[in-house]
């Protein structure tokens, strides 16, 4: 996943790894710099199980 950034000549600052976000759904993010300088965080996140996404009226 992190090799085309390496190979291109960026830098992996954070590794996969899993993580947690907003109500508690388990992610997978990264975070990396390329040649340039520019950062960049990829993740799976999809934001809140439907049962959490309906606010109570």
């Amino acid at each position: 996943m992190t090799k085309p950034v390496v190979d291109a000549g960026g830098v992996v600052l954070e590794a996969p790894h899993e993580t947690r976000f907003g109500p508690g759904v388990a992610a997978y993010v990264c975070t990396v710099q390329d040649p340039g300088g520019d950062l960049s965080t990829f993740g799976t996140y999809r934001g809140p199980p439907p049962e959490q996404s309906v606010r109570a009226r």
